[in-house]
């Protein structure tokens, strides 16, 4: 899988599943500053995220993650861990 479609793919649960208008997915847009979501919201989306790339990866590796672009970057690394 590609960057550009896991970009996709991310920007598209986003705007499907926790209503984030598109035009703010953007590299360096923020999933409590410009997402707005809760911690709630970014658990389920993380569930959302799993299921969509069928990888599992602890909740601890996720910390530090605040932009749509670290997101990018850390489930194509476990992609590429997985051999996807």
């Amino acid at each position: 899988m590609t960057r550009q479609e896991i970009e996709r793919r991310i920007r598209a649960i986003l705007v499907e599943k926790f209503e984030v208008a598109e035009a703010a997915v953007r590299p360096q847009a923020t999933f409590v500053g410009d997402f707005q979501l809760e911690s709630l919201a970014i658990v389920d989306f993380i569930t959302v995220l799993h299921k969509a790339f069928r990888y599992r990866a602890a909740m601890e590796s996720y910390r530090g993650i605040e932009t749509f672009e670290q997101l990018v970057d850390h489930v194509e690394r476990k992609l590429a861990e997985k051999g996807a």
